[in-house]
């Protein structure tokens, strides 16, 4: 799986908008639309990464999300019991090809 095709998957399952991912990053929403459409990569992809990792945590933690999470990534639940673990369970999803 690609990382333009996980992140649609993360953002779906946290009902995250383009225009509402690029506020919450400080990008474009047109930048995040491409990134998506597997037309560009991030220029900082760990950064990137970082980012899109944290803001899903919040997403997923504060949403009682941790189920759809862990059939996503395909982690156990410890791995996400907390937002600093979800966060980091993500972002390590994220980075993998």
């Amino acid at each position: 799986m690609t990382f333009s095709e996980k992140l649609d998957l993360l953002m779906s399952l946290t009902g995250t908008s383009n225009s509402a991912l690029g506020r919450a990053l400080s990008y474009d929403p047109s930048y995040i639309s491409r990134i998506l459409a597997g037309a560009r990569r991030p220029g900082d992809a760990a950064g990137f990464t970082a980012q899109v990792a944290a803001y899903a945590a919040r997403l997923c933690v504060s949403g009682n999300r941790q189920d759809r999470v862990r059939d996503l990534v395909g982690c156990d639940a410890s791995a996400l019991d907390t937002e600093e673990k979800t966060m980091s369970t993500l972002r390590r999803w994220l980075s993998e090809d």
